[in-house]
């Protein structure tokens, strides 16, 4: 398995479904809150070089715009960062 995740043509994420089998808890978020994440923390992320402050405000304004400026503050996303970080490890 290459990566944890593709992005098909619609610029939607999908998780493998590898990745979905070893950690279940990431199918309950939707697909906004998978391509935060991923933009956020992921090894191939484009903002891979900027520091973890700064790729959370990127991966949000890529995503929500101007909105949902507390999305990395939700319990489901604390795990969901988590989960997604042992799966790269």
């Amino acid at each position: 398995m290459n990566c944890l995740f593709s992005i098909d043509k619609k610029a939607t994420v999908i998780l493998r479904k590898e990745a979905t089998q070893l950690c279940p808890e990431l199918s309950f978020l939707d697909s906004k809150e998978v391509l935060v994440v991923i933009l956020a923390y992921d090894y191939n992320s484009p903002y891979r070089q900027f520091p973890e402050d700064e790729r959370k405000r990127r991966a949000r304004a890529h995503v929500y715009g101007t909105q949902q400026e507390k999305i990395f503050n939700q319990p489901k996303i604390i795990k969901a960062i988590g989960l997604y970080r042992s799966l790269q490890f």
